[in-house]
């Protein structure tokens, strides 16, 4: 083999010392490769033939194999050494230095190499215990998913079943109540006729009148069962009872039938007609029904005295706004398509505020106006002081509503002002406005020839105009879209 220098040379006879033929050595090392523990005692053995070796020096012991001339050869190679150490002892101090730094470099990449297998180790058996817990993951994922799946039908068939059993109950009713309006309507007509027979007969002139003071009124008592007939046609009522007479129990427990229903399906059902003239009004804009919003504030209850429901029973939607949670159950029941808020309106948002509930023969006196609370209290009981989370009206149309709602209702027992102030009105500006006028009193004959000139003062500031009063409501309609019709 040949050598560019003699380092090179010194440097492959150190390695190859006392070791096999590379031939045999590499075959033997491609072996050992395949066993961990067999490398790595190669590698010391290596490193140690390197550490014994690394010092090289020129002056080393002399002596000769001829017994006769071993003085003479070694004073020879002696002059020799001495001749050539300028030479010599440069390569060796080269070479110690080169061996030195070689042993050093190779112990710290065997560090190296230990510290990579141990973490290498540590890898895999994170790796192992990572695809366990990807596993076992990924098992009780589906089974969550299974479980999910069976309890979404399950519900979903006792949804059906339940709706089938409303329906068969509903049709129950419906044929019933149609039962009992014919047998009421003949046993009408034979009485009837039978007064009619006595007429003919010759009953004076009192049985004449007594018989048109009875036709009267069960002519009424026809419309009446008509009127109601038909609201029982639209209603779906959830309604599990067999018994005609406990259905309309029910009814009335929950206050869809009352002794004046019939009034306020015929007519109005607010409190003074407010839904008819607010009707007449969105006439007038060219506003179709379907396509008003609504904002009640103190919206209370869903039907009886609402100045919205008429514009709901026709597809108008809205947001209701009520602070006593007395009376969200029945809010979110029957007015299911529209938005219940249970909270107090404020010109102020998210604070917790006192509200005032006070007995009424009414739905629901309740303020959170402490003053107005104090003074009522003359005239009534308090029931209960509760915390509600209070909202603003600019929060409910920005969160609520995509555009300006056509109507806006306001009934807050005195707060009416302090909201209203708090409108920005260059903003928003519904077309037509609802709003309290008349102070609290136990009887309505108390505020004759009331009104709050606050309210009439800021609403013509803000460019409104009184289009109706009705001794309770004054309903303001926006005289800038008046001027664009």
């Amino acid at each position: 083999m040949r050598f560019q220098s003699i380092e090179e040379k010194v440097i492959y006879e150190k390695l190859t010392l006392g070791k096999v033929d590379s031939s045999t050595k590499s075959e033997s090392a491609t072996i050992q490769l395949e066993q961990t523990s067999d490398v790595t005692e190669k590698i010391n053995e290596y490193v140690g033939a390197l550490e014994q070796n690394k010092v090289n020096t020129s002056y080393r012991p002399l002596h000769s194999s001829r017994k006769m001339l071993a003085r003479p050869v070694t004073f020879i190679k002696r002059v020799i050494r001495r001749l050539v150490f300028w030479y010599v002892e440069p390569v060796c101090q080269q070479q110690t230095t080169f061996n030195d730094a070689t042993t050093q470099s190779i112990g710290y990449m065997i560090e190296q190499l230990c510290d990579l297998r141990m973490e290498n180790k540590r890898l895999l058996i994170r790796t192992e215990q990572q695809a366990e817990a990807q596993a076992d993951f990924e098992e009780q994922q589906a089974q969550a998913q299974a479980d999910f799946e069976e309890q979404q039908a399950r519900a979903q068939a006792n949804f059906e079943e339940l709706q089938a059993r409303a329906q068969v109950n509903f049709e129950e009713l419906q044929v019933s109540a149609q039962e009992a309006y014919f047998d009421i309507l003949q046993a009408k007509l034979r009485e009837s006729l039978e007064l009619s027979m006595q007429l003919k007969c010759g009953q004076n002139e009192k049985n004449y009148s007594e018989l048109k003071d009875i036709l009267k009124v069960e002519s009424d008592q026809i419309i009446d069962l008509q009127i109601k007939l038909e609201r029982l046609n639209k209603l779906e009522l959830d309604l599990f009872t067999s018994d005609t007479q406990k259905k309309f129990e029910q009814l009335k427990i929950r206050g869809i039938l009352t002794d004046n229903f019939v009034s306020y399906e015929s007519s109005s059902f607010a409190q003074t007609g407010e839904d008819l003239i607010i009707s007449l009004a969105f006439g007038l804009f060219g506003i179709p029904i379907t396509e008003v919003y609504y904002l009640d504030l103190g919206a209370c209850h869903p039907i009886n005295c609402s100045n919205t429901y008429r514009f709901y029973s026709q597809g108008a939607r809205g947001v209701l706004v009520e602070a006593n949670p007395a009376l969200i159950a029945d809010l979110k029941l029957y007015r299911n398509g529209d938005v219940v808020l249970n909270k107090c309106i404020s010109d102020k948002k998210n604070e917790t505020i006192p509200f005032y509930i006070l007995e009424s023969p009414h739905y629901s006196w309740s303020t959170s106006d402490k003053s107005r609370a104090d003074e009522l209290q003359k005239e009534t009981t308090l029931v209960s002081t509760i915390d509600v989370t209070s909202v603003t009206i600019m929060e409910i149309f920005d969160r609520y509503f995509s555009h300006v709602p056509e109507l806006l209702c306001i009934d807050i027992e005195g707060k009416e002002e302090e909201i209203l102030c708090s409108i920005d009105f260059e903003k928003c500006r519904p077309a037509v406005i609802v709003c309290e006028m008349i102070p609290f009193k136990t009887h309505l004959f108390r505020t004759i020839g009331y009104k709050n000139e606050g309210i009439m003062r800021i609403m013509t500031e803000k460019d409104y105009s009184e289009f109706a009063f009705t001794g309770v409501n004054s309903i303001f309609v926006d005289n800038r879209r008046l001027e664009t019709l």
